[in-house]
């Protein structure tokens, strides 16, 4: 019903993990690098995902992972799977959403 990737190379390979970083303090505190691009898929590349921290803080510090309902046409997913691989080749993208900072969290 679910998958669980690990974005983690996603994540470094977008840079979400050091935007996170430069996140003011109360941003950074509601957020990860995941949401980060959760939200970039989302807003971006029109993919619904909930990342690792969605589910809870404890045990989240450093995980790198969206939660993907597989509950759906195979159309659908084979779509949903050509946007997330766009997205991960989408750098300038998203500096740009980062940039930007309408979405974030």
């Amino acid at each position: 019903f679910y998958l669980f990737p690990n974005i983690a190379g996603m994540c470094r390979d977008l840079g979400a993990i050091a935007a996170h970083r430069k996140l003011p303090p109360a941003l950074r505190e509601r957020s990860s690098p995941a949401t980060l691009v959760q939200m970039f898929l989302l807003w971006s590349h029109h993919v619904a995902t909930m990342d690792r921290r969605s589910f809870g803080r404890l045990g989240s510090e450093g995980q790198h992972y969206l939660r993907l309902s597989i509950a759906t046409a195979l159309a659908d997913l084979q779509t949903g799977l050509q946007r997330i691989r766009a997205a991960a080749q989408d750098h300038d993208g998203f500096q740009k959403f980062i940039k930007d900072g309408q979405h974030l969290c």
